[in-house]
This record gives structure tokens, C-alpha cells and sequence, in this order.
């Protein structure tokens, strides 16, 4: 999709795996959906010899950490979460916009931490992030180290993920593997992941997320 990323970016890797579609003896897909992707997009190959192999979670599961000191200002159970880099594919737009708009609509008001590099095409991100006001609510952590992370999938009230297209998803599996309430996009690989144990929403839809974190925050689901 020529709108989330650079001109270059999308040709080399477009590229590398048009290569891998001509020499490759097999090809591992990390989800059904991304078999299925691969397979429209180069049908010439053999769908016989495309396998999906899952990947899974780097954590082991919950155990006690020390809050990092990095991490002080923030308060256990008391921040949504999105672990993922900045840029267009990531959709923070609707995840600005949905937060937004639950502090407009309840007094219980906690923060959004983002934990994640910067990567490209991060004007809009800047631009709507100050147009709507959130610059004291919202928590830019950029790149964290594997002990920070496991703390704040641990301590978030929940983590919120409306990419736009995944091939798979590992923060959804890794924050469901440390016992974080999970809501996600309800597109491409992210219900063949998570089943029955996220709440799934339109990642093009903000007032939709703002609700259903709105739902798990009052406790109506």
C-alpha cells in the first residue's frame, strides 16, 4: 500500500519477495492469511509448497519484575498500550482519535502509552497529535529494552492495537501471553490470532475503538 510507507521501502521489499517467488524451494507464511495474501499476489507459485509455521510470543509468561526506572511515571493498570513503530501502517491515527474521544466522553481518564521507535512518514502523527490536544496524555516511551517491555505488557489496563494490516501480529500475541486485555483490528491475520480472546474492532472506525475501550474501562464487558 503505496500510502504507508516510502516508494523505496515498498520496491525492495516487494522486490525480495518477488525473487523468493521464482528461486525459493518453499516458503514459511507466519498465518493463513498471509498464505492466502501470498498466493493472490504471486499465483505462479505452488500453493503446495507455501506452509504456515506460527510464530510465538518471546515471553514464558507472567512473572514478578521491578518497575523499570524508566518507566516511574507510570502507574500499574493505569495506561492503555500500543507496542509498535511509528508509521502510517500502525494506524495511531484512529488510536489518537479514538482516545480523544473517550476523554471527552468519561471522567475515568488514564493514559495512552506508546512504546515504539519512530519509523516514516510521521508528519500526521505530529500534526494530529497536537491538533487534538494529547500532548500531556499521551506518553511517548520510543524504543524499549525486552525487561521494559514485559513490564508494561504486565501493567497496562489493556493494550490496543487497530493496525491495518498485519501479517501476523506478534505485540497481540505477546501482550495476550502476559495476561493483557486485548483489543485489536478485526482485519486481515489478527482474528485468525487472536480467536475469541481479544475484542475485535474496524481499525477504520475511531468512535468504534473509542467504545469498546470505552466498555472495557466501565466494565460492561
Amino acid at each position: 500500500e503505496p500510502s504507508w510507507t516510502t516508494e523505496a521501502n515498498r520496491i525492495g521489499c516487494f522486490s525480495g519477495v518477488f525473487r523468493a517467488s521464482l528461486f525459493a524451494d518453499a516458503i514459511v507464511a507466519i498465518s493463513e492469511f498471509s498464505r492466502r495474501h501470498f498466493l493472490e499476489v504471486f499465483p505462479h507459485y505452488p500453493a503446495s509448497r507455501v506452509h504456515v509455521i506460527y510464530p510465538a510470543s518471546r515471553f514464558d509468561g507472567p512473572r514478578d519484575l521491578p518497575q523499570p526506572a524508566a518507566l516511574r511515571r507510570l502507574q500499574p493498570g493505569r495506561f492503555w498500550l500500543n507496542v509498535a513503530t511509528i508509521e502510517p501502517r500502525k494506524n495511531h491515527r484512529c488510536l489518537l482519535q479514538a482516545y480523544a474521544r473517550l476523554l471527552d466522553s468519561t471522567r475515568i481518564t488514564i493514559s495512552l502509552v506508546l512504546a515504539g521507535a519512530r519509523g516514516w512518514l510521521t508528519e500526521e502523527f505530529d500534526r494530529l497529535l497536537a491538533e487534538l490536544g494529547l500532548g500531556e496524555r499521551v506518553i511517548l516511551l520510543g524504543y524499549v529494552s525486552e525487561d521494559e517491555l514485559r513490564w508494561l505488557y504486565q501493567n497496562c489496563f489493556a493494550f490496543v492495537y487497530p493496525s491495518l494490516f498485519e501479517g501476523f501480529g506478534l505485540p497481540v500475541v505477546e501482550a495476550m501471553s502476559l495476561g493483557a486485555p486485548v483489543i485489536c483490528s478485526n482485519t486481515t491475520s489478527l482474528p485468525e490470532i487472536t480467536g475469541e480472546a481479544a475484542l475485535l474492532v474496524d481499525p477504520r472506525d475511531p468512535e468504534g475503538l473509542a467504545s469498546s475501550m470505552s466498555d472495557l474501562l466501565l466494565g460492561r464487558v
